[in-house]
Order: structure tokens, then sequence, then C-alpha cells
């Protein structure tokens, strides 16, 4: 009964958080000539739900299981760098095309200037890439703790001791190497690659690829952020925790609608008030 109740509630907060954004979006954003600019930061990811199950069995270990089409729901979050707590939030299950105007509209309702300097922290994916170039986000970092990931898978191959791995592992998360000199110095040379296993040679051309967004000393010494930890964070505990729970598995519309709710009561202050969106959700009978 409770969740039959929440999922009207539910659908009416995402239209009305969608509506909002998508009217923000076409504001421009705030010019205030000699106003020092802050750092904001854009963090965006996704988040993987399991979809109603289709009632086919596949065997998985020699076990029949039903099974759900599993699908994305994507996150933002933007808050300033020196106040991290006083985020806006907004998730919702729709394609990247569709995600656009909710950024555009998240940076004016988070209060960016012209002035500040916008940093976009992700996993690397080219959809968050992409999106936030769209937005003039210019200054892009890939989450040390993705980067530390393949560069460990390198290391392996270069056989590096676990105690070797373990104190270069710490040296990477404090953000004390940038990824084009680590790879000049430790794996330039093409001589031994060819041996490496096909898991390292992808690691290793993952990073050759993205040596622009990985040079934590410069980002360091600028005060930015080289983890994706808040939109991490957002990820576990506001839309996993709920929906992703033993057995759970969602309409599109119904996982969209949730975890837009789950967001907006997330954000320090909501992108729509309860009282609006109730009496929509449970308009009175004439």
């Amino acid at each position: 009964q409770l969740q039959r109740l929440m999922a009207p509630l539910a659908y009416q907060t995402a239209q009305m958080v969608r509506h909002t954004l998508k009217l923000r979006a076409e504001e421009p954003l705030p010019n205030l000539p000699g106003t020092k600019g802050r750092v904001m930061v854009v963090q965006a990811d996704g988040v993987i739900v399991l979809g109603h199950k289709t009632g086919k069995n596949v065997v998985r270990d020699d076990i029949p299981r039903e099974t759900g089409e599993a699908f994305e729901i994507k996150a933002l979050t933007v808050y300033a760098e020196n106040l991290p707590a006083n985020r806006i939030t907004v998730a919702e299950k729709c394609d990247a095309d569709e995600f656009l105007p909710l950024l555009a509209g998240s940076l004016r309702v988070a209060g960016v200037w012209q002035q500040d300097t916008l940093i976009s922290v992700s996993d690397g994916a080219l959809w968050i890439e992409d999106r936030m170039n769209c937005l003039g986000v210019t200054q892009h970092v890939l989450d040390v703790f993705h980067a530390v990931s393949y560069v460990d898978r390198v290391r392996e191959d270069l056989g590096w001791s676990d105690e070797q791995r373990t104190v270069e592992r710490q040296a990477w998360l404090r953000g004390e190497w940038d990824a084009q000199t680590w790879l000049q110095t430790f794996a330039s040379a093409p001589v031994g690659q060819k041996h490496w296993s096909p898991e390292a040679q992808q690691a290793l051309n993952y990073l050759n690829r993205r040596t622009h967004l990985m040079n934590y000393p410069h980002y360091r010494a600028q005060g930015w952020p080289i983890g994706s930890g808040q939109i991490e964070g957002i990820n576990k505990s506001v839309i996993g925790w709920r929906m992703k729970g033993s057995g759970m598995h969602w309409s599109r519309s119904g996982a969209s609608g949730m975890a837009s709710l789950r967001a907006n009561l997330n954000n320090t202050q909501p992108l729509v008030r309860l009282d609006d969106v109730r009496h929509l959700a449970f308009p009175i009978p004439a």
C-alpha cells in the first residue's frame, strides 16, 4: 500500500523537477564584473538498477533463474568546491541527450556565475565529457580511483611486487603523479608490451587516451578535487540504497520517478516543494 502511494508522488516529482530544470536551462548565467570566480564542481555518473522480470529463464552456472533487463539511472551533483554539503542533485532514467537540459538547469539552480571555473570530475565516460563540453566545461578530471585501477593492472604486468604496487597506489591517491610522466617513466618501452595480457594492454590504451585528464599534481595545486566521491556516495546511499534492495525490480517510469524523488529529498533545498507535489499526486475529488 505504501508503494502504491509513493508511485504517483515520485512520478509528479520527476515531472516537476524536469519542467523546472528545463525552464532554468534557458537562462543566461549571471555576469558579475569585478567578482572573483569560484571553483564549481560538476560530477555525473550512472547507477544500474534491475528492470521488471521478463519471465524468461536464463541458465548461469547451471542454475536457471528469472532475469530482468538492467538499465542505468543517470545522476549529477553540482556544488561549490569549498561547500560540498550545499549541493544540487538530480537523478533520472533518460538518455544522454535528454540529460543535457537537466545538467544546464542544475548549473543555474546551483547559482553558477560566468566568472566561475567549472570542473568536471567523472569516471571518464564519453557521454559525460561530451555533455560537459556542450555546457562550456573546459576542465575535466578523471577520478583518481578509476585511474589507479587501470594503473595497477599495468604495474602487475610490469612485474611489480605487491609492496611496490601498494606504495605506488598511495602516491597516486595523494595526487603525486600525472599520468603522462608516469607512463613515460615506467611503461614507454614497447618491447615487453607484446607479452602483456590483453587486460593490461587495454588498461594501457585507456590511460594513453586520457593522459590529459590525469595531471593530478596540477589539479591539487589549483585546489581542485581529484576524486568523484560525492556522486559515488549519492549513487550508493541515495539511489542504490533505496532501489537496489534484494528482489527489487523496476519499470523505467517507476525507477525514474523514485530516483528523482530521492535526489530531490537529498538536496539542501529541494527543487520542488512536497506541498506543491502532493496536491497534484493526490487531487481531492470534486
